[in-house]
């Protein structure tokens, strides 16, 4: 997307957003994603954190 003006001062304000990932410098998509995760408390919490199946053909 392109604007006139920034929509914001800086990427980095929104950590959650693909703009930082996108806009911000030095910023690779694996490092973005890495950090995004290791904010939550890693892979393992986050599947931990997931609704878990009702019946067990579906786990």
């Amino acid at each position: 997307m392109r604007v006139k003006e920034a929509m914001v001062g800086s990427p980095e304000i929104y950590p959650w957003s693909s703009c930082a990932m996108t806009v911000g410098e030095g910023v690779t998509p694996a490092a973005y994603f890495a950090r995004i995760v290791d904010k939550e408390g890693g892979i393992d919490a986050i599947l931990d954190s997931m609704p878990k199946a009702r019946n067990r053909v579906s786990a």
